[in-house]
């Protein structure tokens, strides 16, 4: 934003830090508990990390006196961010498990899931 000023900081860059902080959270949580599966904790992150940001822009776009609806919402949440979202589900699996093989993130045996 401070190069190229684009998000403008508000609303939009604010909202997009409640989004992120979402994805974090919830990919992290969801990848430990759910036996590290990427694709269902990448998923329910950017559904709710989106979730969290029509939320943020609701808030933040009427504290700013601009309006925000339910078509802008889905128009830039789901819409327009469909190659992101593609993009995503195929390069984060790949580097994930790069950095697994790489030894940046421990991998949990998984024979012991299956013996249980």
């Amino acid at each position: 934003s401070v190069i190229t000023g684009m998000p403008v900081l508000w609303p939009q860059g604010a909202s997009m830090i409640c989004e992120l902080a979402v994805y974090g959270l919830v990919t992290g949580l969801l990848y430990r508990t759910l036996g590290r599966n990427v694709y269902l904790s990448l998923l329910a992150a950017m559904g709710l990390g989106r979730v969290a940001s029509g939320a943020a822009k609701a808030v933040f776009f009427g504290m700013a006196g601009k309006p925000f609806g339910m078509a802008a919402f889905v128009s830039g949440a789901f819409t327009t961010a469909i190659p992101g979202i593609v993009l995503q589900l195929i390069l984060i699996p790949v580097l994930v498990a790069a950095l697994e093989k790489a030894g940046a993130i421990p991998v949990r045996a998984r024979a012991s899931r299956s013996m249980g």
